[in-house]
């Protein structure tokens, strides 16, 4: 990815009061290969996030849009697994993504550790909620996309932010519980 498709993007979106946007920056592959160069981050930072409903980086992608040290203390934008989530240093993080435009942000806890998933979304104006899931002890590929993609469908269908993310994440521990 580059600045020319974050441009053709932005071209073809509605106005986000006409349709929730739901933002997975998917950003780097699983391999560990840079999926959107820089010009292309700092487009999407500097004019895609301000069109943004929803954006749901998880922990290595909400440090590398903010070009800092993941909120987990792992030093790879990849990491599988990084360790606790500093809530201070994530919920920092969260209000200067907030800060970038985007109407909330979701920052997802998969790639820490325990035994729980901790998702936190924060949104413009509000508080921030800590959603809690148990962690199915299965990897797989696609998790965040599905959430986003979830989270999407359900504001799509009329429900409030918060019960589109809680109903989101229980569908995708669902799924993951299949899988196994």
């Amino acid at each position: 990815g580059n600045a020319a498709r974050v441009q053709a993007v932005l071209e073809s979106l509605p106005p986000r009061a006409q349709v929730p946007v739901v933002l997975d920056p998917v950003l780097v592959s699983s391999s560990g290969g840079t999926l959107l160069d820089a010009d292309g981050v700092q487009l999407l930072c500097r004019l895609l996030l301000p069109r943004v409903t929803l954006l749901t980086p998880n922990i290595p992608e909400a440090a590398s849009l903010l070009s800092e040290p993941p909120a987990d203390g792992t030093d790879n934008a990849n990491s599988a697994g990084g360790g606790a989530a500093d809530e201070a240093a994530l919920d920092t993080q969260l209000q200067r993504l907030l800060a970038l435009g985007p109407e909330a942000v979701l920052i997802k806890g998969g790639h820490g550790s325990g035994d729980h998933v901790i998702d936190t979304l924060a949104e413009r104006g509000r508080g921030l909620v800590r959603m809690a899931v148990p962690r199915v002890p299965v990897q797989r590929r696609g998790t965040g996309c599905t959430l986003a993609s979830a989270i999407a469908a359900r504001l799509a269908g009329g429900s409030s932010l918060v019960e589109a993310c809680r109903s989101a994440q229980s569908h995708v521990v669902e799924a993951l519980a299949r899988s196994r």
